[in-house]
């Protein structure tokens, strides 16, 4: 009900819908995770912060997270970093919240504590390639072009085959911004041979 609802955009109805869903259930962020996700997907930031706010109980960490997430979709990155700073301080944090915090972070302009954080999540990540990748995007974006490189071939390592035509084809990019034609086409080449299914290399 809930997701019919707000497919057809009635927010006040899906709210309601939820709020109904969540009467029902022992385990309130079973519903309320799924809930508030779907809310900041359409751009009801407001109702996913009330939702949020009614639920009593709820795991450490867990309403701050999802408070993090609300904000920082909204626009609020400086108030997402308190919330999303409380919910990676609690004893066991959820990846999520370790993952948002340098996002975060960086939409605050507060770019050196973001890398920090970031660079943290790489050393601990079961996949470590996302935020090397990311820490490589962020160098690009500061006009850091030789650390960019660097940092992406570095992510490529990490990354299992699978996975590697996107950040290949990315580095690739880069070189050709740089004028490196030739280095981009061997970093293509090598994309298409370890990642074929990525058909952008």
């Amino acid at each position: 009900a809930f997701h019919r609802r707000l497919a057809g955009a009635a927010i006040a109805g899906a709210t309601a819908a939820a709020r109904d869903a969540l009467a029902q259930v022992r385990d309130a962020a079973a519903v309320l995770v799924p809930v508030v996700s779907a809310l900041i997907k359409h751009g009801a930031h407001a109702e996913a912060r009330v939702l949020i706010d009614e639920v009593p109980g709820l795991d450490d960490g867990v309403a701050d997270l999802l408070l993090g997430k609300v904000l920082l979709a909204a626009g609020d990155a400086g108030g997402a970093v308190r919330h999303l700073a409380a919910a990676a301080a609690v004893a066991r944090p959820l990846y999520q919240a370790r993952q948002l915090l340098p996002q975060a972070l960086r939409a605050a302009g507060q770019h050196a504590e973001a890398r920090v954080a970031l660079e943290q999540l790489a050393r601990e990540a079961l996949y470590p390639h996302g935020p090397l990748a990311t820490l490589a995007e962020w160098s690009w974006l500061d006009g850091r072009r030789t650390d960019a490189l660097a940092e992406m071939a570095r992510a490529i390592d990490a990354a299992p085959l699978h996975r590697r035509g996107r950040l290949r084809t990315r580095r690739a990019e880069w070189l050709v911004a740089g004028g490196d034609r030739a280095a981009a086409r061997s970093e293509l080449v090598l994309a298409i041979d370890e990642d074929p299914g990525y058909s952008r290399s």
